[in-house]
C-alpha cells in the first residue's frame, strides 16, 4: 500500500503494517486499516482476509472474537484500545518483526507489548525488534506474546499498566459513553483527589479537585469526541481511562 498526501487530512494513511523475517529472509506481512464504520469483529464484507498460514515465519493480527487475519479492517483509532498479534516460526530461531507503516496520525501512539519479556516498545515506521521463538516454550510464540495498545500521543498514559497495593483505591468511572455525567467509583474513600480531562491532542479541558466521590462530574460542556481521563493523588496516578462524549 502507497502512501499518500499528507496535506489533506481526509486521505492520510490509516494503515499498519507488520512484517516478520527469519534469518534467510523469509517474510509474512500483516496489514490492519483503521476505518470509521468497520467493525473489530470478523466481517467479510468489510474487507477482512483470514490468515492462510503456509508460511516458515508468520504474523497475523486478530480479530476481536480471535480470529487470526492477513488483513483486518478494524473501526477508527478512536475506538480502538489494542490489537492482539499472532507470531508463529516452524522451528525454534531469532525473527524480527518489521514496522513496515504506521498510520500517519499526529495524535496517537503505538506500543508493542512484548508479554514474554514483560517489555513494552514504541512503534516507530521503518524499526525493528528482534526475539526468539522457542518451540519447546509456547509462551514465546502464538497468540499471546505480542499486542499493540493505541493510545493518545500524550504523555499521560504509562506504558505499562499501573500495579496498585493493597490499600490502594479500584477505581472505574461510568457510565461510558456519557453524556452529561460522568461518575467514579472506587473501593475507598477518596479525598482531595485532582481530576484532569484531555483531548486527543493533549489539550487539558477540564480539571477539578474532587472531595466527594459521590458527585458527579460534569461534562455537558465538552464537544462530543473521546477523552482521556487521569485521577491524580498528589503525584501519583490513580486512574488513566478513555472515554466517550455524546
Amino acid at each position: 500500500m502507497s502512501k499518500v498526501n499528507t496535506t489533506n487530512p481526509s486521505v492520510l494513511k490509516k494503515t499498519l503494517r507488520l512484517a516478520v523475517a527469519d534469518h534467510s529472509n523469509a517474510q509474512c506481512e500483516a496489514v490492519i486499516e483503521f476505518r470509521q464504520g468497520h467493525s473489530a469483529a470478523y466481517r467479510a464484507a468489510d474487507g477482512d482476509a483470514p490468515f492462510a498460514g503456509g508460511t516458515t515465519v508468520s504474523i497475523s493480527s486478530l480479530t476481536s472474537d480471535n480470529k487470526s487475519m492477513a488483513i483486518n479492517l478494524m473501526p477508527q483509532l478512536a475506538e480502538v484500545d489494542e490489537v492482539k498479534l499472532a507470531v508463529n516460526s516452524r522451528v525454534s530461531q531469532n525473527v524480527v518483526l518489521k514496522i513496515k507503516e504506521l498510520p500517519f496520525v499526529e495524535n496517537y501512539k503505538f506500543i508493542l507489548t512484548d508479554k514474554y519479556l514483560n517489555q513494552t516498545k514504541t512503534l516507530v515506521e521503518g524499526a525493528s525488534y528482534e526475539f526468539v521463538v522457542d518451540k519447546s516454550n509456547p509462551n514465546t510464540y502464538g497468540p499471546n506474546r505480542f499486542s499493540i495498545k493505541i493510545a493518545p500521543a500524550i504523555d499521560i498514559l504509562p506504558d505499562k499498566e499501573p500495579v496498585f497495593e493493597l490499600d490502594q483505591p479500584v477505581l472505574s468511572i461510568y457510565p461510558n459513553p456519557a453524556t452529561a455525567e460522568l461518575h467514579i467509583s472506587s473501593n475507598l474513600p477518596l479525598q482531595n483527589v485532582e481530576i484532569a480531562i484531555y483531548n486527543y491532542s493533549g489539550v487539558l479541558t477540564k480539571k477539578i479537585i474532587m472531595t466527594d466521590k459521590a458527585s458527579g462530574l460534569d461534562i455537558r460542556d465538552l464537544t462530543p469526541q473521546y477523552y482521556v481521563l487521569v485521577i491524580k493523588e498528589g503525584e501519583k496516578r490513580l486512574l488513566v481511562s478513555k472515554f466517550l462524549k455524546e
